[in-house]
């Protein structure tokens, strides 16, 4: 014991000396002074301060609580003769320090200056303050904005009428308005808007470079006069080279369409390339849709009407640029798809001449194919509530098994465990005595398999249709259990931020068979229905409706919002059908199918994010969480899998998985008792940071708990009320270490309890001298929320 206590205070004593080695400057080798902050200070308040630093050319040394340690080891591996184990030691964990630099300090102002001019404050002055201190410096911009320039008339100069009343149109869309302050970056946005809502009506080759903007300062009064210009096509004349002539900016209809589906498919030259027109039927009456092409050499191996479903445009058409973009998305989202390519060819014909308004297109659509069957293996190591074990799958799959760009799929896992258990296995191989195995079949349609034609739905919902089966096998230390399960669901994307998923049938069914004489007998001691229907045969079947959306922005560093909301009713039909038919119920008063006694209960529940950018690499996330699930007609108590849980690495992480809750509840002898319940509330905040290269940290807090809708003998203090909810919600903090390889995230997060419900009203804060916080370790694969 004595020999560990001086291991550990010379450790400490290593830890001090290199943070304090790290903390000072004195390994410096390099002349002048090291950029150890840089500060901005603007006089107003609507000038935003964090795009002004992006325009600070030196960043200031990145380190730790301002410990530059891989300054440090890049400073002390650089010294010395260099051998091949210092350079990679200098050059894997160590940074060159950033030396300031005056000269980059005036470019930062200069570019500063002409940013501050870009979005109207063209009188603006921007200086620096250098602060020394011991070899560290600290910069400080310092910017008098003055008073910005102010929008005053807006006036539009269109010769084309017919351009100008699609502009005028969408004029109530402006961004740029009398009144706003003078920026050169909106009228740039209002140069793409006005481009890009050109060319969803038909302008094809219109750019932005046809609209420029004339600025007016001589009222001499901070504001500016914009007279915008959309020009014609202006060329010059064929017979009088000195001459100027303009034309009206043609629109594009949509001519033939070529799609050519195994494009990178290589066939001999005795497969003769043959084309044929695919034509579809309206729905309702006898009208057609003709004008799709396809390319193909012999038998067709994909059906036509997969690809013609997610093209949004058709013969006949005004070309359309956003039609455009979301064929491409659709057609590259399909399984049997790797890369699709869209092109237009301007036909040179009679309606394609100087003068007219209209030209034609002829559209080539080029399918890169993927494989069409593949297969995956994968193994794990496990570690599920404390117990070891291994775990391995097979997975076959085929992404056009009846021609349509259906994906069947077969996969195959087993999973064995060391579970602790006071009494002993009936059965064990090797050091394990719990296993599983199963095998799911699942067939994915990429459209809605119902008997309505697909023409019916608009093409842009990205329709799925899923079904999955499956059997498994569990063998545990005191019983063996079997698993069916079915679903039968849609699932469609409107929009590309909002998506729904809709399970009209979802079935599972649960046979158990206990080996142990005592396990009945125990577990009806529990007096926990919940614990007593998991372990002994029962069904259910509901029905599932789920709606997700997310504002975010893909590369970008902009707040945003996620939210999930599900909703699920089951037993509800099953028991309206025996009520009906007056069908008898068993010794228990239950309802039962084939002689199981199904659950019946109605769900919902809400999750809302909000993630906050406090810089480029620095993210607050805020999390609130309500569920309510109500049980009734057949049921007693929600099904345990669809029950509510506290704790674990997504949830409160001060608490192991299942061990939170419900309410204030608290047992000597039920210590590891599964707890459950019908509601949830939680609420969770993050601050997450980088800390050097693929590593980062946060820091956290998260409060909640689960509750009973109903008192119950199992759970004393477990029941919902309003007036003692708030008093038991549990409350934990913690710091978390992420290992980001982009690829995947490796998570690793310890908390500990900061109000615990469970203990008597006075003694749950864990600053109490009668208790003692204990840590809690989740490790996990990508972030909590």
């Amino acid at each position: 014991m004595k020999d560990f206590t001086r291991l550990t205070y010379l450790l400490l004593f290593v830890c001090i000396l290199f943070l304090a080695g790290c903390s000072s400057s004195h390994w410096l080798t390099e002349p002048g002074y090291l950029l150890n902050k840089t500060s901005l200070k603007t006089d107003h308040k609507d000038v935003d301060a964090g795009e002004l630093e992006n325009f600070i050319q030196q960043k200031p040394n990145k380190g730790f609580l301002r410990l530059y340690y891989s300054q440090w080891i890049y400073a002390k591996a650089g010294k010395g003769t260099q051998t091949k184990f210092k350079t990679w030691i200098k050059n894997k964990f160590g940074k060159p320090p950033v030396m300031l630099e005056n000269r980059m300090t005036e470019n930062s102002c200069r570019d500063m200056k002409a940013y501050l001019n870009n979005i109207g404050y063209f009188n603006s002055k921007v200086s620096s303050e250098n602060t020394y201190r011991k070899k560290k410096a600290h910069v400080k911009y310092v910017i008098n904005t003055g008073a910005p320039y102010i929008l005053l008339n807006i006036t539009w100069s269109i010769p084309d009428d017919t351009l100008k009343k699609f502009v005028y149109t969408e004029m109530g869309n402006t961004l740029v308005k009398p009144g706003d302050v003078f920026n050169v970056y909106t009228l740039d946005e209002e140069r793409s808007r006005i481009t890009r809502n050109l060319k969803n009506q038909g302008y094809y080759n219109f750019i932005t470079d046809y609209i420029t903007y004339e600025l007016d300062t001589s009222l001499n009064a901070h504001s500016i006069d914009i007279t915008a210009y959309i020009q014609n096509i202006r060329y010059r004349s064929p017979e009088y080279p000195d001459s100027v002539l303009e034309l009206k900016h043609k629109r594009f209809i949509i001519n033939n369409i070529y799609i050519n589906p195994e494009f990178n498919t290589p066939f001999p030259d005795s497969v003769r390339r043959d084309t044929m027109e695919f034509i579809i039927t309206k729905p309702d009456h006898n009208d057609t849709l003709s004008g799709y092409f396809f390319i193909h050499y012999g038998d067709f191996k994909i059906r036509p009407r997969v690809f013609t479903q997610s093209i949004l445009f058709k013969k006949g058409d005004i070309y359309n640029f956003k039609d455009q973009t979301e064929t491409n998305t659709q057609l590259s989202r399909l399984p049997v798809t790797r890369l699709a390519t869209i092109n237009f060819d301007e036909l040179n014909t009679t309606g394609n001449t100087p003068g007219k308004d209209f030209g034609l297109l002829n559209c080539r659509i080029n399918i890169l194919r993927s494989p069409v069957n593949a297969f995956s293996v994968e193994t794990d190591v496990t570690n599920s509530a404390g117990n070891p074990g291994v775990a391995g799958s097979f997975t076959f799959q085929n992404k056009n098994i009846f021609r349509g760009a259906e994906v069947f799929r077969i996969k195959l896992r087993g999973s064995a465990e060391i579970q602790k258990t006071a009494g002993s296995s009936t059965k064990k191989l090797g050091i394990f005595n719990t296993f599983e195995t199963g095998i799911e079949f699942s067939l994915q349609f990429p459209r809605f398999l119902i008997p309505i034609s697909q023409e019916r739905f608009p093409k842009y919902f990205k329709p799925r249709t899923s079904i999955i089966t499956g059997y498994g096998f569990e063998f545990w230390p005191k019983y063996e259990r079997t698993l069916l399960n079915l679903s039968f669901g849609y699932n469609w994307e409107p929009q590309i931020n909002n998506r729904h998923s809709f399970y009209p049938v979802e079935i599972s069914s649960v046979k158990i068979k206990a080996f142990d004489s005592t396990f009945y007998s125990d577990l009806h001691k529990t007096h926990d229905l919940r614990l007593i229907e998991q372990y002994t045969d029962h069904l259910i079947m509901d029905m599932r409706y789920n709606y997700i959306f997310s504002s975010q922005k893909i590369k970008t560093t902009v707040d945003f919002i996620y939210l999930d909301v599900s909703g699920e009713s089951g037993g509800n039909l099953l028991y309206t059908i025996n009520r009906l038919t007056g069908a008898s119920k068993n010794e228990n008063g239950k309802y039962t199918i084939l002689r199981i006694p199904f659950s019946q209960y109605l769900k919902g529940n809400i999750d809302l994010r909000y993630y906050h950018y406090l810089n480029q690499d620095n993210i607050l996330v805020m999390r609130g969480y309500m569920g309510l699930g109500i049980p009734f007609g057949n049921s007693e108590a929600l099904p345990f899998e669809r029950a509510f849980f506290g704790g674990g690495a997504n949830d409160q992480r001060g608490w192991q998985f299942m061990r939170l809750g419900p309410g204030s509840f608290y047992s000597d002898t039920l210590k590891d008792i599964d707890r459950m319940g019908d509601i949830k509330l939680m609420g969770n905040i993050e601050f997450r940071f980088p800390v050097y290269s693929f590593f980062h940290g946060a820091l956290f807090a998260d409060a909640g708990n689960i509750w009973q809708l109903h008192a119950s003998e199992a759970f004393p203090s477990g029941q919902f009320k309003l007036d003692e909810f708030l008093s038991q919600m549990a409350v934990d903090a913690g710091i978390g270490f992420r290992f980001d390889f982009d690829f995947f995230i490796f998570r690793l997060d310890v908390a500990s309890p900061v109000l615990d419900p469970s203990h008597t009203a006075g003694d749950r804060w864990i600053f109490n001298n009668k208790n003692v916080a204990h840590l809690v370790w989740n490790f996990a694969i990508g972030y909590p929320f």
